[in-house]
């Protein structure tokens, strides 16, 4: 097998949104004619109103640089017509400049790239851009001209007063969440405070559980290569395998949460440079935030955590630490250049309401634990990406095979590794959703802002919406840290993406309408968005304030008659999982009080119950599979397919589950990791128009497939046009499970997951059989 190839050249725009970014760059470097070429066909494929008045002011400035007056003034008599108020007062300014100075040479303004606010007070682009300051704009007219908020802009037109005295103002939500004010309570009653103890209950239950997960398979390995030895008689078993690793394992999870600051502080500067930020940095940003760390550490008599920058663009901010003395706020570059003064301060401050209450012990004491297995993956994806680019330049054969040689060993470690992350990180699920429920609750009542931590939380997910879309190699960093993080990684990439098309009231229904949306939550780190922003809500009706959204309703629907049967399909195999356990249980407590009242009839049923445990919970997750199959996988019949549906319907469609199974066939750009980073294929999505939807792939032989040699691997694939087969579903994240990709005539072969299902189902139920029947290994 070949190392990954370089990636291809980039593909034509597709979107609206890429031709705008090509033309604003095409602008800066001088190229004018492509640049108006693209703009104006951005602005006929453009379906948001804030983009495509983006290009159409990069037009008029284009035009006014090309001597083009005349179609400059045309532009902007197009715009002096248009249905929002800010958009006409623009034009008609520009009107008034073209038709009585044209002469005057055209600005040099940094086309499209306008403040997200129309505040006055805000500081100047060049103070708020920190590490690449924007050049500065030698034109004094254009630099007064007014701001404006591009995603503020609305097709429909807003409602006008009709009467000369208009009425009080009612308590109804702005037209749009980006827009207006955030009002905040005068006075306000404190909210109950969380149960703490239920979190610290919580943190115990957490720590048995990685210790379960690291104990077992540590010791199932070991055993297992001692077994083989001593099978095959060639070598002598290893002693130290015999030995028990229980106290070694408690010892080293103690260690690291005592060391967890300083241990993740390492962590952070290894894998992704991060250095010290101070609080007069962040002032430079937001201001607001800074007061607002002051304000708070001062009234909650803690000192003010230490601050850390990652130059990175990707959106991103968490803390973590043991003791609030010990506490550390991390921010990213992309977080300060992309959100807004409030939104900021906002977020720092429901951070800070974490550090105040102690909330960050336990969470960080296993994120250093999950740590460790992601940067083995990390290190050693880009050490495999490295010997890979080697293999390619080497011009000596026995040069090649061993940088060959060792881009299999680096994927092989990487993928061990990225392995063991996922398995350590099950047991932090109910502890990371049951700490950021904590959070907001304490965030609530510390700044009593409502409305802040909404636009907050809405602008952070638009933000890393977009990121993600445009960087698909960025993706480790939120997946690393995301138990700690306000939003979830995978969720909020998709709800960000469709943020700037749909109102958050549609983006999220689904969430708050669907019977069943909190149980398919249980596989997330973070509690649903949608049902976070309603408390939100909630909370700024009981403090008597206007909510920013505007939730009708938020009762989840009675459920289909037809919808209860298809959820317990769902999850036939955890259902009959818990079943095996149960019969496994019982009859283990029965014999257990045999032997407690030395009745001699049933005991050896308590003596046996490990092998009675293993058997039964094979066997149940076995035979729920078996009812799963085939309505999880429907045969794909061509004149089934879905080659363009309605998103809008599919996504918001409170009954749907992911058992659904919609067949579809749809075409667009395959995005992803690059190189060995992506060797299981775990981060694959298809870009359409305006959004990216995950895919989740298996080869043949399932994980282990990905190891072998194949006619056409996904990654070689990526920033490709393909053609996507497979099925829909509709969970927290929507997915579709792939059949086949087909890309320039070559297609990769059907896929996996029935094959592998069908041996895991063999396994499991020869397995489980030979433990009932034998009684051990």
């Amino acid at each position: 097998m070949s190392p990954p190839t370089p990636p291809p050249p980039p593909l034509p725009p597709r979107s609206a949104k890429q031709l705008l970014e090509l033309g604003l760059a095409q602008t800066q470097r001088g190229e004018f004619e492509a640049a108006m070429a693209n703009l104006q066909q951005a602005c006929r494929l453009s379906r948001h109103g804030g983009e495509q008045f983006k290009a159409q002011r990069a037009l008029v400035s284009l035009y006014r640089q090309t001597q083009q007056t005349q179609e400059a003034i045309a532009l902007c008599q197009d715009l002096s017509q248009h249905s929002h108020p800010k958009v006409r007062a623009w034009a008609d300014e520009k009107l008034g400049q073209l038709t009585s100075i044209s002469e005057e040479p055209p600005p040099s303004e940094a086309l499209g790239f306008v403040p997200l606010e129309d505040n006055p007070d805000a500081q100047a682009p060049a103070q708020r851009e920190l590490y690449s300051p924007p050049p500065s704009n030698p034109n004094p007219t254009d630099s007064e001209e007014p701001e404006l908020a591009f995603k503020l802009i609305q097709d429909s037109q807003p409602p006008e007063p009709t009467d000369s005295n208009p009425p009080p103002p009612q308590r109804t939500p702005p037209e749009d969440w980006r827009d207006g004010p955030l009002e905040r309570p005068q006075s306000r009653r404190s909210l109950k405070a969380p149960p703490l103890g239920r979190l610290r209950g919580l943190e115990v239950l957490t720590a048995i559980l990685l210790f379960i997960s690291i104990s077992l398979p540590l010791h199932g390995v070991m055993t297992g290569i001692n077994e083989v030895l001593i099978q095959i008689r060639a070598l002598r078993p290893i002693q130290a395998f015999f030995n028990d690793y229980n106290n070694h394992i408690w010892l080293s999870l103690l260690l690291f949460t005592l060391i967890s600051p300083w241990w993740l502080d390492l962590i952070l500067r290894l894998n992704w440079g991060s250095q010290r930020f101070s609080l007069s940095q962040l002032g430079k940003f937001s201001p607001e935030a800074k007061a607002a760390v002051r304000h708070l550490c001062r009234k909650q008599k803690i000192a003010i955590p230490e601050l850390r920058l990652i130059p990175n663009e990707a959106p991103i901010l968490f803390s973590y630490g043991t003791l609030p003395r010990f506490a550390r706020l991390v921010v990213s570059r992309g977080l300060l250049n992309h959100l807004g003064d409030e939104e900021i301060a906002a977020l720092v401050s429901r951070e800070l309401a974490q550090i105040a209450h102690g909330n960050l012990l336990g969470i960080s004491g296993v994120m250093a634990v999950l740590q460790l297995p992601y940067t083995l993956y990390l290190q050693s994806s880009r050490l495999g990406d490295w010997l890979g680019d080697r293999a390619c330049k080497s011009s000596q054969h026995v040069l090649g095979i061993l940088y060959q040689t060792g881009v299999w060993l680096s994927v092989a470690i990487g993928s061990l590794s990225y392995g063991l992350f996922k398995l350590w990180r099950y047991p932090i699920l109910a502890l990371s959703r049951l700490y950021h429920s904590y959070g907001d609750r304490l965030a609530l009542d510390l700044s009593g802002h409502p409305n802040g931590l909404t636009r907050g939380f809405l602008s952070l997910a638009e933000a890393i919406g977009q990121h993600r879309a445009q960087h698909p190699e960025s993706s480790p960093l939120y997946e690393s840290w995301e138990a700690l993080t306000p939003l979830g990684d995978r969720p909020t990439q998709v709800s960000g993406q469709r943020l700037p098309q749909e109102a958050p009231e549609i983006v999220f229904s689904w969430q708050l309408k669907s019977p069943y949306a909190s149980w398919l939550n249980l596989n997330q780190t973070h509690p649903l968005l949608g049902q976070r922003l309603y408390r939100f809500h909630r909370c700024a009706e009981f403090w008597q304030i206007s909510p920013l959204l505007n939730w009708a309703d938020a009762t989840p629907v009675k459920p289909h008659p037809r919808t209860p049967g298809l959820f317990r399909l769902q999850g036939a195999p955890f259902f009959a999982t818990a079943i095996g356990i149960t019969l496994a249980v019982v009859p283990a407590f029965i014999g257990w009080i045999d032997r407690l009242f030395r009745l001699r009839y049933v005991g050896w049923l308590y003596t046996d119950r490990w092998w009675l445990l293993l058997g039964l919970t094979m066997g149940g997750f076995a035979v729920g599979t078996i009812l799963r199959f085939n309505p999880f996988f429907p045969e794909l019949k061509p004149r089934l397919f879905h080659e363009s549906p309605d998103w809008q319907k599919w996504l918001s469609n409170p009954q749907a589950l992911p058992i659904d199974s919609l067949p579809v066939k749809l075409s667009g750009r395959l995005r992803g990791r690059r190189g060995t980073a992506n060797w299981l294929g775990q981060d694959l999505l298809l870009e359409l128009d305006d959004w990216q939807i995950p895919l989740h792939t298996c080869s043949r032989f399932g994980p282990l497939g990905d190891f072998l040699p194949q006619p056409l691997r996904p990654l070689d694939i990526c920033e490709q046009e393909v053609v996507v087969t497979g099925w829909f579903r509709r969970g927290v994240n929507p997915w579709i499970d792939v059949d086949q990709l087909h890309c320039s005539g070559v297609k990769t072969p059907p896929n996996g997951h029935q094959v592998w299902s069908s041996i895991m189902i063999a396994i499991l139920t020869i397995w489980g059989a030979y433990f009932l029947v034998r009684g051990g290994f």
